[in-house]
């Protein structure tokens, strides 16, 4: 069993455990509220599953990631280079003058804890023009803390092979620790994921503080209404 980190662990698999189904919902998303020839930076830009699709729609696409694994499998899959790319922690990014920021998938909750959450709310700040946007999208916790304190999932992974997910939910320190295995015909391999979420009152609050007003929320990129029973949330917020 090898034990890895969460880039290098899971770059190989990430697009078929997050497929880009949702990537031209997202895109008509963006369309809708910026014109193509904007400017979007991407924090944890990942394996560009939905950078590039952005990228070739015309918009102009910085995609940052602290994963070397997760930029080297975007660069494969573009190799007109139209997403350019930094390997750094965003919350390090410098100031920028960006129409959009987005920060997708629940990257949000991968920050350690309500203060590094702030920052990563600041640094969205510091990349966008004055009323620039700043696209959130978040998981529901409510999926977890109704369904006890360990879960336990199965998916396929394609013909790579499958993953088995032991979830712990510690619902007062607001975190998940999620033991996942891999099983590949190359082997098995583990990695620990953590993350920390938060509700919706304090991400708009910690949004606020940084200089932000929410503009909408809706459970999807299409536009549904955002409920209790949402999985999902796309938090839209204007750079005051």
């Amino acid at each position: 069993m090898e034990l890895t980190y969460y880039g290098d662990a899971i770059s190989k698999f990430y697009d078929e455990m997050y497929p880009p189904n949702d990537a031209p919902d997202f895109v008509a998303y963006v369309q809708r509220i910026l014109p193509p020839s904007s400017t979007v930076v991407d924090f944890g830009v990942g394996t560009g599953r939905t950078a590039i699709p952005l990228a070739h729609s015309g918009y102009r696409v910085h995609g940052i990631d602290v994963s070397e694994a997760m930029l080297d499998v975007l660069a494969q899959k573009d190799p007109e280079e139209l997403v350019s790319t930094s390997r750094m922690d965003f919350i390090e990014a410098e100031r920028g003058d960006y129409d959009l920021c987005v920060i997708l998938n629940s990257t949000i909750y991968m920050a350690d804890g309500s203060d590094r959450r702030g920052a990563v709310f600041a640094a969205a700040a510091r990349q966008l023009r004055p009323g620039g946007v700043l696209l959130v999208e978040s998981y529901s916790p409510l999926l977890y803390l109704r369904d006890g304190d360990t879960q336990h999932s199965f998916a396929p992974l394609g013909a790579a092979g499958a993953y088995f997910d032991k979830v712990l939910v510690d619902g007062y320190a607001q975190r998940l620790v999620i033991f996942r295995t891999f099983v590949t015909p190359q082997g098995v391999s583990t990695m620990v994921e953590e993350s920390n979420f938060a509700l919706l009152g304090e991400l708009d609050l910690q949004a606020t503080t940084a200089g932000f007003e929410l503009i909408s929320r809706t459970s999807d990129w299409r536009g549904a209404p955002a409920s209790a029973q949402s999985p999902s949330f796309i938090s839209q917020y204007r750079k005051s």
